[in-house]
This record gives structure tokens, C-alpha cells and sequence, in this order.
């Protein structure tokens, strides 16, 4: 029985985790924080009323206080925003989709990560003040009460990260020269974006050294308790109670125009023909009114600015409703006959004449390189299991190829054992890499253990990059990814924006399964890119053994092994197509000559594979999986 205490379904983004025990079951793991924080409290830096370093910013009808989040960036804009540089505050990360249904092209997420993405605590459970955002001064003499300011955003507790709990909370704050006023304050939840507005009416308030201050407080130990922020606006003359603006924005993308890929070789996108699938863009409207839009959707290339041919470029209307968001279906690309590495832009352009101009627009690029993705490069939540055991992606080739090195995000980790209170931070563990050539744990392809160690960046949503100890050959169909070294939840980044669930799986006690949670893992293969790859290897036992007869309709099935084969030993698996295993047949030692094998009477009629297993004298392990069919028995 599993001792796991799992939170209900919706969680995201998640690292800390409760570790206890065996497990008969494997279970994928949401790594999140368990209502174990309230363990230590510490105090935190408080708000300081007063900083030296901020500039001030003019503040008037025309010039009001706005920031919607929607430049590219992934630190605020410092034009905006000043970073006091307190010792253990951080500033929120600006995130592209990790908000569900924002008003506008990304948000700034707050969580207990610092700026650099690592955990505020990593040495203990910690609650208290994490992120914080603080504007520069705004000049605000001469201002009244019946000036009628009023400060409004968008807050969103959860998304597609790890919801907040009751006992967490954001506020925020109005700080001047000599005193610090709260002003809003909500405990945790999940819900959608909520409107909120705040009047800045006190008298106290209309001063040069004005400044509006966003915290949060919940979790230390990660990207746990997250809350999205969006669309700051401040002006005079507003009525609080509807934003006031008329403004239709580009969100984003729902999928991959290359779906379900995110970026491809080089190679195989040639081989693909550089075909592109129907895709839908997000808009937002915030406004009051209706907005008609006239969608503009348009490829480039921007890596060496390659003219397309043909060219793409697609206009869609949409009749966009107050206060909602909506999609807009495209129609694929025309094939792309791409020579060179490169990198394909898509713009959507909402071509509206609105309030705010600057975020009608966004781009997306696609990489058509040596990598090979699924994922959109933001981690929503870790991924782990609770037993020492694999999950990676599937992969389909066209043409043979090698993998040469393998790319992996890993969510910054901690992992609790309320038996002994102990931490273990994941940074710096080994886990072990391997390629599978059919969805069954034991048809091992290749392994490394070696420099394979949990690697976090200087910032969130880093890949790292492993090279392998040799090109390993592959094609068709294969699976790729980590196996953890103990029952330790590892941490692999999880994307929720791109649902590829039918390519990601888990070992399962022995089988592998998706892990339906609608996403991607952050697990990408670097490939060799060669013209010409000879699997030399799995070529060489092919000419070295033979299964006989195949098809074969009778309990007996034989091998052959060529006297001049250098194979010391054998032996078999017998699984279906799903990779769940038959029949294990024992090794044996040999040098050359016939064994015979019987095939289970309850074995029905159908297609099947025969996974060989040989070692070569040199002490080199090799897989060869063959399709078997198997008939009615004579």
C-alpha cells in the first residue's frame, strides 16, 4: 500500500514532496508541499517603507502607471519596477503560459523561488514572505481624492502551477516616505482571473515617493503555492469598477503548428517535408465593447533570415466578446524545403486599434535544428516516481539517426521524510540514462549512469544539457529518458501547455503507461544529424542470428547462431506490442549453434516481439527486438 499523501487532482507545479516507505504500486508524483510547511516560520525581511536607488516616475492622465506583462522579457520592466536587491526577497518571473486564460500575453508569477529559480529554503520546511514586486517612486502632488485613482490587475491563484492553500495569502501594499498601508489581502485557492480595483483616495498618499508593493506569502521551499499577476494599471479619472479601457490582445498559442513536436531536427523535418498541422491562436479582450479583429498569422525565418517559399501569411476574423477569451483556428503551412538550420518565427498579429498598441502582437519560434521537442520550455510542475524505476518520452523516425546528447529541465526538488524530518535537496543526484527500444522497461537500447547528475541553471527553466558517452544508433520507433536510483521523487519538468500525454510514459511496475496528466515532459533528445547512420551493432546480429520459421504456427520456434559470430551468451523475451513481457527464456552459454524454444500454449494468434538479448565477447550487451507473427497452432 502506498504512503504517498497526495493532494486533490489540480496540482501543479509542485516541489516538495512527502517520502515514506516502500511501495508495491508505482505512481507518478506531483511534487508539492503537503500542508507540511507550517513546521517553521521564519521571520522574513519585512517591506522596507523607504529605499534608496528607485527613480521617479511622472504620473498623469496621459502618462498613468501600466504594465500587462506582454514584452518578452523574462525579469519585470525596470523602467517600471525596481529590484531593491534584498538578501532573501526575489522579484517574480515573468511567465509566457503558465497562467490559464490571462487578459493578456504573459503574467508574473509569484511562488518560493528565487530570482535565480532555486528555493528560497532548501535546508528546512519554511513558510513566509517570498517574491516581492515594488515599483519606482510615482510623483503623485497635486493629486485628490477627487482625482479618482484607482489601481486595478488581474490575479489568478493556481493556473497551471501548485495552487495555494488557505493558509497562504498575496497582499498588497502602498508604501510612501514614512509609513506602509495594506491594502488588499486574499488567502489561497484556484480559480480563474479576478478583477480587482483599489482606490487611491487617502490623503496621506499624494506624494512624490508613492509606491504600490505585491508579495506573497506561502512556501519557501519552491514553485509551490503560485499566484499570476496581470495587467497593472493605475490612471486618474476611473470609476473603479470596470477597467475602462478598450484593449483586444494576442495571448498566445493552444498548440504546435508542428504539433506534436515544438522543434525538430533538421533531418527529419526535411523528411517530414516541413509540413505544419491546423493550429489555434488565444486572444483576450478586456474592454467593455465587442471587438472585431482582423487576425493576421505570418511565418519568417530569423535564424539566417532565409526567404520562405512560399511565403506564409493568413488573415482570420473573429468577433471577440467583452471581457472574454477566445481561439482562432489557422490552416497549416505550406511545406518548407529548409537546407540549414533555422529557426521558424510565427507571428499573430490581432491588428487592433486599441488603447494599448503593444500587445496586439507575439511570436513564437520553432527550432529546426539537431533537437528534437515536445514541451513549449516552461515547466508547469516536477515530475517524479516513488520507486526506483524509468519514464521518458516515445520518439518516431522516419530515417535512421543517433542521439548523440539528451537535454533535460529539472524542477528544483525537495523531498520530506516526516519519519526522520530529513531534506533531501535533489540537486546533485545521479539518475540513470537510458534508451528503451520498445515500451517495455527491461528492452534496454543504452544506459549512463555516469555524469548523469540533477543539474538546476542560474534561472528557472533550464536545460541542461548531458552528452552521452557515444552516438548511440537508432530508428523507428524508441523510447528515451531517466530512471531514478532510489525513491526519491527526481523532479522533471512538466509542461501542461502542449498536450503530448499519448508520448510520455512511466514504468509501471513493468509496464510502461501515459501518465494522463494532459502535458509534456522536458526531455529532449540532441540528434547527430548525420546523413548516412549504419547501426552497426543491431545490423550485425542480424546477419548472426536467425528466428525460424517466421510466421510460425506450431509450439516450437528455433535459432540459429552463425559459428562466426563472437556471441558467448543468449536469451529471449517474448512480449506483445504493448511491451508487456510473455515469457522470459533463460540465458545460455554458447559460441555457436541451434536452441530451441517452446511458445506458452495460451499464446492467441497475432503479431508479436521477439526481443534478443546476446553478449559478445568483448562483454558488449545487445538488443535486437524482431517482429514475430504467431498463427493458429497445427
Amino acid at each position: 500500500m502506498t504512503l504517498y499523501l497526495l493532494k486533490a487532482i489540480r496540482l501543479f507545479f509542485l516541489p516538495l514532496l512527502l517520502v515514506n516507505g516502500l511501495f508495491a504500486q508505482t505512481i507518478p508524483v506531483l511534487i508539492n508541499d503537503l500542508n507540511h510547511r507550517a513546521e517553521i516560520r521564519p521571520d522574513r525581511a519585512p517591506i522596507q517603507s523607504r529605499m534608496d536607488g528607485p527613480d521617479t516616475l511622472i504620473f498623469s492622465t496621459a502618462q498613468p502607471f501600466f504594465d500587462d506583462f506582454s514584452s518578452e522579457n523574462t525579469r519585470p520592466d525596470a523602467s517600471l519596477w525596481y529590484d531593491p536587491k534584498m538578501e532573501d526577497r526575489g522579484i517574480p518571473d515573468r511567465t509566457r503560459n503558465a497562467a490559464i486564460n490571462p487578459p493578456s500575453r504573459g503574467s508574473l508569477q509569484f511562488d518560493g523561488r528565487n530570482s535565480d529559480g532555486s528555493p528560497y529554503e532548501i535546508r528546512s520546511l519554511a513558510f513566509g514572505k517570498a517574491d516581492l514586486l515594488l515599483s519606482h517612486y510615482i510623483d503623485l502632488r497635486g493629486f485628490t481624492a477627487s482625482s479618482n485613482i484607482h489601481l486595478s490587475f488581474y490575479l489568478q491563484a493556481g493556473g497551471r502551477g501548485e495552487s495555494p492553500e488557505a493558509t497562504d495569502s498575496f497582499r498588497v501594499a502602498f508604501l510612501t516616505p514614512s509609513d506602509t498601508f495594506l491594502v488588499y489581502s486574499r488567502a489561497g485557492g484556484n480559480e480563474d482571473f479576478q478583477y480587482v480595483s483599489i482606490p487611491v483616495n487617502r490623503v496621506q498618499w499624494f506624494v512624490e515617493e508613492f509606491q504600490i508593493a505585491f508579495e506573497n506569502k506561502g512556501s519557501l521551499n519552491g514553485a509551490i503555492d503560485v499566484w499570476h499577476l496581470d495587467y497593472v494599471y493605475m490612471a486618474p479619472n476611473r470609476n473603479g469598477s470596470t477597467l475602462g479601457l478598450n484593449d483586444q490582445s494576442a495571448v498566445g498559442l493552444i498548440s504546435s503548428p508542428f504539433a506534436p513536436f515544438s522543434a525538430m531536427p533538421l533531418k527529419h523535418f526535411q523528411l517530414s517535408g516541413g509540413n505544419s498541422r491546423m493550429f489555434d491562436a488565444e486572444l483576450s479582450n478586456v474592454g467593455n465593447n465587442n471587438g472585431n479583429l482582423s487576425v493576421n498569422a505570418e511565418l519568417s525565418e530569423t535564424f539566417l533570415n532565409t526567404p520562405l517559399s512560399p511565403p506564409f501569411s493568413q488573415t482570420e476574423n473573429l468577433n471577440l466578446g467583452a471581457g472574454s477569451n477566445n481561439t482562432l483556428n489557422f490552416s497549416p503551412f505550406a511545406s518548407q524545403n529548409l537546407s540549414a538550420p533555422s529557426v521558424l518565427e510565427l507571428e499573430i498579429n490581432s491588428n487592433s486599434s486599441d488603447d494599448r498598441l503593444e500587445n496586439n502582437a507575439f511570436r513564437e519560434k520553432f527550432r529546426v535544428d539537431s533537437i528534437l521537442a515536445y514541451d513549449d520550455g516552461e515547466a508547469d510542475m516536477g515530475l517524479g516516481l516513488n520507486r526506483p524505476l524509468g519514464m521518458g518520452i516515445e520518439v518516431n523516425l522516419d530515417e535512421a539517426d543517433s542521439v548523440s546528447a539528451v537535454w533535460i529541465s529539472f524542477v528544483p526538488t525537495l523531498n520530506f521524510n516526516p519519519v526522520n524530518n530529513a531534506i533531501d535537496y535533489m540537486e546533485g543526484r545521479s539518475f540513470r540514462f537510458r534508451i528503451w527500444s520498445f515500451p517495455h522497461p527491461d528492452s534496454i537500447l543504452y544506459e549512463q549512469v555516469n555524469d548523469m547528475k540533477v543539474t538546476y541553471g542560474d534561472e528557472a527553466n533550464t536545460y541542461v544539457r548531458f552528452p552521452l558517452n557515444r552516438n548511440v544508433a537508432v530508428d523507428g520507433t524508441f523510447w528515451l529518458g531517466v530512471q531514478q536510483l532510489n525513491t526519491l521523487p527526481i523532479g522533471v519538468g512538466y509542461d501542461l501547455s502542449y498536450d503530448n500525454d499519448n508520448k510520455c510514459y512511466y514504468d509501471s511496475s513493468g509496464v510502461w503507461t501515459n501518465f494522463n496528466l494532459g502535458g509534456s515532459l522536458m526531455i529532449r533528445p540532441e540528434f547527430f544529424n548525420t546523413n548516412e547512420v549504419v547501426l552497426s551493432s543491431r545490423d550485425n546480429l542480424k546477419s548472426s542470428i536467425r528466428l525460424y520459421p517466421n510466421p510460425v504456427n506450431t509450439q516450437k520456434i528455433y535459432l540459429n547462431i552463425s559459428p562466426t559470430s563472437d556471441i558467448i551468451s543468449y536469451k529471449a523475451c517474448l512480449m506483445d506490442l504493448k511491451g508487456s513481457l510473455i515469457q522470459e527464456y533463460s540465458s545460455f552459454e554458447l559460441y555457436s549453434g541451434e536452441i530451441q524454444f517452446d511458445i506458452p500454449e495460451n499464446v492467441q494468434a497475432g503479431l508479436y516481439i521477439w526481443q534478443h538479448i546476446v553478449k559478445k565477447a568483448s562483454g558488449e550487451q545487445l538488443l535486437y527486438p524482431e517482429k514475430l507473427l504467431i498463427g493458429n497452432k497445427n
